[in-house]
């Protein structure tokens, strides 16, 4: 068995602790969005792609999971305001300096609607362990998600704080574990994007517009498994070499 945990010993040290602190302890934290040019085109790009104002011919929705629907072939291509946000909040930055994982690069952007219903990806890690064998990348890396307001805030993420601390070599027995302890959930705005270890538990909710709830997901990795998983495909080469070059 690989277990470790941390509990909060009070709330009143809790709350004093600093973001990296958290990170480390939570596994997840939230970083502002701050107003500028390129969170406004970022704003109005996602906005007339959910409103299908794109180029049809070069554009599209496509179903994956049950319930939704991503953007196809690539919201960066669709606007480079999709990266140009992260940096205008200095956001490559702050990755490094809350979670101490040095030269991670971002792989992919995925633009994804989902609509109402059971989720479409029930509580998971990205990275664990099935009968002392490791599924998924190791060693965990992070995601960014945006989850943005449109006509309400909405619940759109739910998670179990700790929980990427808090392993087990066996799937079932570390499922049943980590479902007793007490869980967040993440509501959508636009002034902050969601950091966190991609092996904390997490759920995804499907929102409650039938438009379509939107959701922007960014996936970091570091440069070995970029180079195994994701840059033999163009899409993601495009979407790394901008990122690089604006570091």
């Amino acid at each position: 068995m690989v277990c470790i945990s941390i509990y909060k010993q009070n709330e009143q040290t809790y709350h004093t602790m600093n973001l990296s602190e958290t990170f480390f302890l939570n596994g997840y934290t939230e970083i502002e969005l701050k107003d500028s040019s390129a969170k406004n085109i970022f704003l109005k790009s996602i906005e007339d792609a959910r409103n299908n104002n794109f180029n049809k011919d070069k554009f599209s929705w496509k179903s994956k999971y049950p319930g939704t629907e991503d953007f196809r072939e690539s919201a960066f291509d669709y606007s480079a305001s999709f990266i140009d946000v992260l940096f205008e909040s200095d956001i490559p930055n702050l990755i490094e300096k809350y979670t101490n994982y040095k030269k991670v690069t971002l792989a992919h952007i995925q633009l994804r609607k989902s609509y109402p219903g059971n989720s479409y990806m029930d509580w998971h890690r990205d990275n664990y362990f099935d009968q002392g064998k490791k599924v998924g990348p190791f060693p965990p890396s992070v995601k960014i998600i945006f989850y943005p307001v449109f006509e309400k805030e909405e619940d759109c993420l739910n998670v179990i704080p700790g929980s990427h601390i808090r392993f087990f070599e066996n799937r079932s027995q570390d499922s049943e574990v980590n479902s007793k302890f007490p869980n967040k959930i993440i509501k959508s705005s636009n002034h902050k994007v969601i950091l966190f270890d991609t092996s904390l538990w997490h759920s995804a909710i499907n929102g409650s517009d039938p438009k379509g709830s939107i959701r922007v997901i960014y996936s970091f990795a570091n440069q070995d498994q970029y180079q195994e998983n994701f840059s033999n495909k163009e899409v993601h080469q495009k979407i790394n070499q901008y990122y690089e070059e604006r570091l």
